[in-house]
């Protein structure tokens, strides 16, 4: 469910599921979708409200947020793997972003709570392997750059209690994850009832609630809701839930990157 705003404005290791062509392959592979892809545009996408769509991967399954593609995509997904489950081991072409939201991540890397940051560059490959407790992912697919190196994988804790916050303001702090000339990565965390004035940066930004949830000129913005702020410049209001405050995932200043994107796939005739 999306509102869109035109204009400016130890663990138990579960065996694979089989291999990758056969998940693209498979009834429930996606099919080619175009969705929320003009960067330009500012759109809100009430993520928590739309429906899971299974896919290829026996107890895997995705709501979408941002996708050009097929089962091969420039994606923003949220990806809910059920406990025991598995994906395919597969190669990044675009390199791959993601937060755990919920549960617990594995792969040859490292195991991941939630709250854990995790950038797999362009190349990297893995398997992932769900425990008992299940995962929940916000992830990011071919959108990083081969202009800006990074390590094979990087890893970070974002939790409230984690080192590197910083106040910014009265009830609001901050923790960067990454930056680089082409994009900024931040958490933010605004405390019950806080109300704070956001100015959008140049290169527009997109927010994820991972937490809480907060108000402004757009509406209500709930938990695993997503917007995407394309009016560079323009002042918002935010206000966090009375209750429950608001943790917020940030990524800003990166309309204009350099990414991978769709290079090299074409759209079925």
């Amino acid at each position: 469910y999306q509102r869109r705003v035109r204009g400016p404005l130890s663990k138990h290791m579960a065996a694979a599921v089989g291999d990758l062509d056969a998940v693209r392959a498979s009834a429930a592979a996606a099919p080619w979708t175009r969705l929320n892809d003009d960067k330009s545009e500012t759109v809100v996408v009430e993520t928590g409200k739309s429906d899971w769509i299974q896919t290829g991967a026996n107890g895997v399954a995705r709501r979408m947020i941002e996708r050009t593609g097929g089962e091969k995509a420039r994606a923003t997904t949220i990806v809910r793997f059920l406990p025991g489950k598995s994906f395919p081991e597969h190669t990044h072409d675009g390199g791959e972003e993601f937060l755990v939201l919920e549960g617990e991540w594995q792969d040859r890397f490292g195991e991941f709570g939630k709250y854990s940051y995790i950038r797999n560059y362009i190349g990297s490959s893995h398997t992932p392997q769900i425990g008992p407790q299940g995962c929940t992912i916000f992830v990011k697919l071919r959108q990083m750059s081969e202009s800006s190196v990074e390590p094979e994988h990087f890893s970070m804790s974002a939790a409230p209690d984690a080192e590197g916050w910083v106040s910014t303001g009265t009830g609001r702090r901050t923790l960067c994850l990454h930056q680089s000339a082409l994009e900024r990565v931040t958490v933010e965390l605004l405390d019950p009832g806080t109300v704070t004035e956001v100015e959008v940066p140049a290169g527009g930004m997109e927010v994820l609630v991972v937490d809480g949830g907060y108000s402004d000129e757009l509406g209500v913005h709930s938990r695993h809701g997503w917007t995407r702020y394309a009016n560079d410049g323009g002042i918002m209001s935010w206000e966090a839930n009375p209750e429950e405050g608001c943790y917020l995932w940030i990524k800003s200043g990166h309309r204009e990157s350099d990414e991978v994107g769709m290079s090299g796939i074409e759209e079925p005739v």
